[in-house]
């Protein structure tokens, strides 16, 4: 099962690398990425919003060309994984910028895929 799993999330991965658009430096040869780690999005969290406004914020101001998440995005029971995992990545679905996932101790553990 563990193997299916990670066959799984890597077919998924792949998928959407593909469906991405090529991240390019901009004209005056910068690149801006925006790093958002450790947002422990949870049920017991009344921070949930806040850190949703913070985010919605940063990417207002920065405008970055692609944003990575890393480590404990989410701290949830497995039934209300895939709420706070939509909740952790909806600020950059919203602003369309590309953006790529590590997981942390906390994910790794949850049956996301």
């Amino acid at each position: 099962v563990r193997m299916n799993r990670c066959a799984l999330l890597l077919s998924l991965l792949l998928a959407a690398a593909a469906a991405k658009p090529t991240l390019r430096f901009r004209a005056d040869g910068l690149f801006k990425l925006v790093q958002f780690t450790d947002l422990h999005y949870n049920t017991s969290s009344r921070d949930d919003t806040q850190t949703q406004l913070l985010q919605n914020t940063i990417l207002d101001v920065e405008a970055p060309d692609a944003v990575a998440l890393t480590g404990d995005l989410i701290d949830a029971p497995e039934h209300d994984a895939d709420i706070y995992w939509r909740l952790a990545v909806q600020p950059l679905v919203d602003h369309n910028v590309p953006w790529g996932a590590v997981f942390g101790a906390h994910l790794i553990f949850l049956a996301l895929f």
